[in-house]
């Protein structure tokens, strides 16, 4: 059942054209999207699909082998999340190229490369130990809370929020169905609390539930990687403003560190004062501690 966000976001265009309210908004969705199955594997997939549909709260729809073009438009739909032979869940929107679906990215054989022992460079320049509490802000894929769930290990708690609802429903699934090689990352995926709302207001109602560890991504600015994968997931994205008050709340949630990824060279991070900066060619980590160093770290 998903986590329900009760406060609504300001109505601003969001990367789709449509609202971030109704990005976020469940009831948006039961009107603009429905559940189906491939065109090919309808008998297959349908039990699955439908069961999809009643969890969310979505119309099951059959496709009866409609190409998606047409299905869409005589379902008058924007999107069908298609349930095809397990584990893929998709999202089509019927203008992207790609559908876009749960994949793990570069954070497969990064697990596979510190199950050998090797440090990951994330890990370490977010001081993550076995055992700490870790929350992702802006989970997207969860690439880095997969990353993150593998460092703490089984006595360690990792939480992602997720503000896109159909985002939110199509990684839950990927989560929970999705098998690789190394039983490391398989536990390390099916660890990760995925929430659905946004980090803000979840912030303020678990005030008392503070991680150790607190990463954002707030995507704030132009897209840096350009692989196919995040460029279909670029219009399942909610586009943040990224304002000094969100860093003064984040910063205080996090019990030692709050890390933020952002560009390089980008305005926000030169109107801030981390207390530790990694760079690479095209990205920046700024590291901010818990309470300000005598160095650094002020606002």
């Amino acid at each position: 059942m998903p986590t329900r966000s009760t406060n609504r976001a300001e109505d601003r265009t969001g990367s789709t054209g449509k609202g971030i309210s109704q990005a976020l908004d469940e009831t948006y969705w039961r009107k603009h999207a429905v559940v189906t199955t491939s065109a090919n594997g309808a008998l297959r997939q349908e039990g699955r699909a439908r069961h999809i549909a009643k969890q969310y709260h979505l119309r099951f729809v059959a496709r009866t082998k409609r190409p998606l073009a047409l299905f869409l438009k005589d379902e008058g739909v924007d999107t069908a999340i298609v349930i095809g032979d397990d584990p893929r869940v998709a999202l089509f929107d019927g203008v992207s190229l790609h559908g876009f679906f749960y994949h793990p990215g570069i954070s497969l054989p990064r697990v596979k490369a510190m199950e050998k022992g090797e440090m990951d460079r994330f890990v370490e320049l977010c001081g993550v130990r076995r055992g700490d509490h870790v929350w992702d802000g802006t989970a997207g894929l969860c690439s880095e809370a997969t990353l993150l769930a593998a460092a703490v290990g089984e006595e360690g708690q990792v939480t992602a929020t997720e503000a896109h609802f159909l985002t939110y429903l199509v990684v839950r699934e990927g989560l929970a169905a999705y098998h690789s090689s190394s039983p490391q990352f398989n536990s390390a995926i099916r660890r990760i609390a995925l929430r659905f709302g946004v980090w803000q207001e979840q912030v303020r109602m678990d005030a008392t539930k503070r991680p150790d560890i607190f990463y954002l991504d707030p995507m704030f600015e132009q897209t840096i990687n350009r692989s196919s994968g995040m460029q279909a997931l670029k219009p399942y994205t909610v586009p943040a403003c990224f304002s000094r008050a969100d860093l003064d709340l984040a910063r205080g949630f996090a019990r030692r560190r709050l890390i933020v990824k952002t560009r390089r060279h980008s305005a926000w991070l030169r109107a801030v004062q981390p207390d530790e900066l990694h760079e690479s060619a095209r990205i920046a980590y700024a590291v901010f501690y818990a309470a300000p160093s005598q160095e650094g770290g002020s606002i």
